[in-house]
């Protein structure tokens, strides 16, 4: 982050910023204004004019699929395509295993909407292994869980 004191308006002003936030990264890219721009009042302090599409962003919803089941060696896929943006913002996807073992490894990565693993296949008794599926529409995130059982 870098910020830069203005004589003129007498405080400190945001230049640039990366954010990182729940593993959702915000980055604003901003500009020292000229010293002849007059800040605008928020409209939380009373300036109706000084609206910003930002501001007023919707939260993406995630959603990790439904729970299911599968057989010991069988490929798996993880299906976040019905995770949606109210504001029509373009999502970013990350998928990480929070629960079960054996740990499993995505065959193409973790950041798409549908991700793959072969299941397990050195079970002696059924495991359900959970999935945490985040998105982020630039401007805030969302979380959901699909547990998969696999069965021997």
């Amino acid at each position: 982050m870098t910020l830069w004191h203005s004589a003129r308006f007498g405080r400190l002003l945001l230049a640039s910023a990366v954010l990182w936030t729940t593993g959702c990264v915000l980055s604003i890219p901003l500009t020292r204004p000229e010293e002849d721009v007059t800040p605008a009042l928020p409209a939380a302090e009373g300036n109706p004019a000084d609206t910003d599409r930002s501001l007023s962003n919707t939260p993406p919803k995630a959603n990790a699929g439904p729970d299911a089941t599968y057989d010991a060696g069988e490929q798996v896929l993880l299906d976040g395509t019905g995770s949606s943006d109210a504001d029509g913002d373009t999502l970013v996807y990350q998928w990480q295993q929070v629960g079960g073992t054996p740990t499993v490894e995505f065959l193409s990565g973790s950041g798409a909407s549908l991700v793959e693993f072969t299941a397990p296949t050195d079970l002696t008794q059924a495991v359900t292994l959970t999935f945490r599926l985040q998105v982020c529409d630039g401007f805030a995130s969302d979380t959901d869980d699909v547990r998969i059982t696999i069965r021997p």
